[in-house]
């Protein structure tokens, strides 16, 4: 791991450096060259010699300050540029700078250049004059020096123009680079861009579904706890009527049950009293005839005792005895008789009186019975009015506020139906998907109407018409035989032929399955070498030979029906 970070451009714990040091040039010849003896005109001196009482010069100290970026430029195994740190692109590519084929070279060259030219002006700079006392016959340099000088500049030139040149290409291949990888980061963005928006457009169209669809279920909710509300209180309202009216009706029946317990009270207390009475006057009457008897067996036995005083005295007064005897007679039986008359109009009038009053009770009690029960029918139709009112108003009052409730949701869903509407429509879908997607009752209706969907496009020509035989009348095999395309339906009892068939046709195949399931029958149907006038195949019947036919019959030739003969003869 790194230990430290600083501003350098490389981090390494461990830095290994290899610094390129270009060879170093020849040194030069000083003194008469080796030449001499061919050029003994021309001699060369150098500034290093000096007269003997200067003696030579000190070697300069020069010192190079090597930093690790020069270091780094002159090793080629280590990257000269710096590491990007931050996020954006970077322009110069990824991994180390590429270089041109010899631009070390290049480099190389130049810095030996620009040593030498250093070199020939400390030369120069060290020499005050030139040395004759040697060689008084050498020419000046100071020509030639100037004419290396001028051509190591122009070397130094033309490297410096070809390693800028390079320079200039090597940013034109990473600008078109940079901008390529731009390019590619814009449509990558863009495409990112487009798919986050598509998955937004898509989220919130799920979304704004669910929303819909948790909206509704909401509303459905609340209309079914508010139905269920007014149906708890529209039975509870009916119950406590029904109790209400139960509980009127029982006091009802109590009251009824109670006047005609004290009726019955009455009448059993009118029966007591009349018998009573009956009682008492056969009481009476029995103990005013038991007085009578009394009176009667008393008078007997005066009677008899007078007779028998008058027996005595009979012979004296028979006649005056006889005529007090029957006068005594006639008068008790006239006062008995008148008596018994009395008491049997006396129990006459009270028998009466008391059906009198027993008649005028009843009337009384039926009179008061009958007004109580129409009072009650009153009460009770008064009643059945008032709750009649009462649920009537209720009625109303539900159905207004119903009403005004499926007003406002016809409003708020009409308002959302124009918001979603709004909003598919910026979502760039077409009438029809709206509509199907607002109203899904009505897509199967989009669906059915021609060119509004894809699934029902608009036709040119008419759809054919197949049709779709049992298999229980046509075989698979039959449809093999005459090379007709079918497919199976859904229901497995029944085959799809994929061709539109004639009346005829259709008996062919029928009579054809039908000679194949019974054993193949006498006739069969094979095909014919030539074609019918369409280009189809002909098929023919062919019948069995039968043993029992005769030997004429046998080599009689048989007449091949074709299936185009039997269809358009």
């Amino acid at each position: 791991m790194y230990d430290d970070y600083s501003e350098d451009e490389w981090y390494h714990k461990k830095e290994q450096w290899a610094r390129h040091v270009p060879k170093p040039s020849p040194h030069e010849q000083y003194g008469r060259r080796t030449t001499e003896y061919l050029n003994p005109e021309v001699h060369y001196t150098s500034g290093l010699h000096r007269s003997k009482s200067q003696g030579h010069g000190v070697v300069p100290n020069v010192t190079i300050y090597n930093t690790t970026r020069m270091d780094n430029e002159s090793n080629p195994n280590v990257r000269t540029t710096t590491e990007q740190k931050s996020r954006e692109p970077s322009a110069d590519g990824r991994g180390r700078t590429r270089q041109m084929p010899g631009e070390w070279g290049l480099e190389d060259d130049i810095e030996e250049l620009r040593l030498q030219v250093t070199r020939e002006r400390l030369a120069r700079s060290r020499s005050r004059g030139e040395y004759h006392h040697h060689h008084d016959h050498s020419p000046d340099r100071s020509y030639e020096d100037k004419l290396k000088l001028s051509l190591a500049e122009q070397k130094l030139r033309e490297a410096e123009a070809k390693i800028e040149a390079e320079r200039r290409e090597q940013e034109a291949e990473r600008r078109e680079e940079i901008t390529r990888r731009k390019l590619e980061l814009k449509y990558i963005k863009d495409r990112q861009e487009r798919e986050d928006e598509e998955d937004r457009i898509k989220r919130a169209e799920e979304r704004l579904r669910m929303d819909w669809d948790l909206k509704r279920e909401r509303e459905d909710r609340a209309r079914e706890l508010q139905l269920r509300d007014e149906e708890s209180k529209r039975e509870r309202i009916l119950a406590d009527s029904k109790a209400k009216a139960a509980r009127e009706q029982r006091e009802r029946k109590e009251e009824r049950e109670r006047i005609l317990a004290e009726m019955d009270r009455e009448k059993r207390e009118a029966d007591a009293e009349h018998k009573r009475i009956v009682d008492e006057n056969t009481a009476k009457l029995e103990k005013e005839a038991r007085k009578r008897e009394d009176a009667a067996r008393a008078r007997e036995e005066d009677a008899k005792r007078i007779i028998m005083e008058a027996q005595v005295k009979r012979e004296k007064a028979e006649r005056e005895a006889k005529a007090a005897q029957q006068a005594a007679v006639d008068a008790y039986n006239k006062k008995k008789a008148q008596e018994e008359k009395e008491a049997a109009e006396e129990r006459d009038r009270i028998i009466y009186e008391y059906e009198r009053k027993k008649v005028l009770d009843a009337e009384k009690a039926k009179k008061a019975r009958e007004e109580l029960l129409l009072q009650m029918k009153l009460e009770e139709e008064r009643q059945k009015q008032r709750d009649k009112e009462e649920y009537e108003a209720f009625q109303r009052k539900q159905a207004e506020k119903q009403a005004a409730e499926k007003a406002k949701h016809d409003r708020e869903e009409k308002e959302l139906e124009e918001t979603m509407r709004k909003r598919l429509a910026q979502f760039g879908f077409q009438e029809n998907q709206i509509q199907a997607m607002v109203h899904p009752e009505q897509q199967k209706k989009l669906e059915q109407q021609v060119g509004l969907t894809p699934h029902n496009p608009l036709r040119i020509a008419p759809q054919p018409t197949y049709a779709k035989i049992r298999r229980e009348y046509l075989d698979t095999e039959t449809l093999h035989y005459y090379d007709i395309p079918y497919e199976n339906d859904v229901d497995p009892n029944y085959i799809i032929v994929l061709r539109e068939m004639s009346q005829k046709e259709t008996d062919i195949l029928f009579e054809h399955t039908r000679r194949l399931r019974s054993n193949h029958g006498d006739r069969l149907f094979i095909e014919a070498d030539g074609r019918d006038r369409r280009g189809k195949k002909e098929y023919a019947f062919v019948r069995r030979k039968s043993r029992s036919r005769s030997r004429s019959e046998v080599h009689r030739p048989a007449k091949n029906m074709t299936l185009g003969e039997m269809l358009f003869r």
